[in-house]
């Protein structure tokens, strides 16, 4: 059912905006160090700074540089074309399961190492060990079964590749959460709790999401959307305060 209605959910949504150039469709990172470096993005990307910043922190975590790479679920492709311009993989692909994400992606995001294609992130479109690196970043929560989706990602790794996963859960989800990574042996070398930075990244986006909304939306889907976008005030933002909901990010190796 979850399965269900986040596919049918942005299905509608790459209807309803197919020629509005929103690229990123995450919450984003922001640091919350403030002895911490600063990305360096072309003038064309800066004004997609949080939503960037959340692929290089995660992605960065495998080192893409001459590697083939996987990103699962890449929505309107933003995150894949960031990776694939500035982190240096020999190629990337991005799968999504909406045809419509696709079309506008390939569109829009054009450059040499990069593709889009159309798959199930459960059932991956492509050969055994095919990839150096998967990426996922907030989608899985879509999924119908994380169990399925983390064999899979498995199947497609070459021996000794990297997956890099965020996204958010339930506080009382965590434990089942691991239980599945240690299921599909794709063990942490590294676990974050990124919730303090996103959040970070919903106050700074607030004023861009509200324009945008105005701006695009009919009047009677702007409050599902402002809720969709995370804006304070909203539940998914309330949650993230109150740590009922966590936002985390693992780097995994496959052995």
């Amino acid at each position: 059912m979850r399965r269900f209605i986040w596919n049918h959910a942005y299905q509608t949504f790459n209807r309803l905006f197919a020629d509005i150039d929103w690229h990123f469709l995450s919450y984003g990172y922001v640091s919350v160090d403030s002895t911490a470096s600063t990305l360096s993005l072309d003038h064309v990307d800066e004004a997609h700074r949080p939503f960037v910043q959340l692929y290089h922190h995660v992605a960065e975590s495998a080192g893409l540089a001459g590697k083939d790479v996987l990103d699962v679920s890449s929505g309107r492709g933003g995150g894949t074309a960031f990776m694939a311009k500035y982190m240096r993989p020999r190629f990337i692909a991005g799968v999504d399961l909406s045809e419509r994400a696709v079309i506008y992606s390939a569109r829009k995001h054009r450059l040499p190492n990069l593709a889009y294609c159309t798959g199930d992130a459960e059932r991956l479109p492509f050969a055994d060990e095919s990839f150096d690196v998967v990426v996922n970043i907030e989608a899985s929560h879509c999924y119908g079964s994380m169990e399925g989706f983390l064999r899979d990602v498995r199947r497609v790794l070459r021996p000794g590749g990297d997956f890099v996963w965020a996204d958010v859960r339930n506080a009382h989800e965590v434990e089942a959460l691991d239980d599945a990574f240690r299921k599909a042996r794709l063990l942490p070398s590294r676990t974050e709790d990124i919730t303090a930075n996103v959040l970070a990244s919903l106050d700074q986006t607030t004023d861009l999401k509200m324009k945008a909304v105005r701006r695009y939306v009919p009047r009677p889907l702007v409050s599902l959307m402002l809720e969709f976008g995370g804006v304070p005030g909203s539940v998914i933002y309330r949650e993230l305060v109150r740590r009922d909901k966590r936002y985390l990010h693992y780097a995994c190796r496959k052995a």
